[in-house]
């Protein structure tokens, strides 16, 4: 995991092309895996690359989502 490949909830949401409160409520659902560094929530962008490719309904949330124990 390198620095570069890292992004803050704010960034992940510029990424996805969604709200902020949109990826909170997908971190706490737990469809989104994050760390934590100190104070503050990251998410790899290899992680928000296999949400992007997860099925979703018409509501946006993944019809069935298994995160990789890897």
């Amino acid at each position: 995991m390198a620095a570069e490949d890292l992004m803050s909830l704010r960034e992940a949401a510029d990424y996805l092309k969604v709200t902020r409160m949109q990826v909170y409520r997908h971190v706490k659902a737990g469809h989104i895996k994050t760390h934590t560094i100190g104070s503050m929530q990251v998410v790899e962008r290899q992680e928000l690359d296999r949400f992007l490719a997860v099925p979703k309904n018409k509501g946006g949330r993944p019809k069935s989502y298994a995160p990789s124990l890897a």
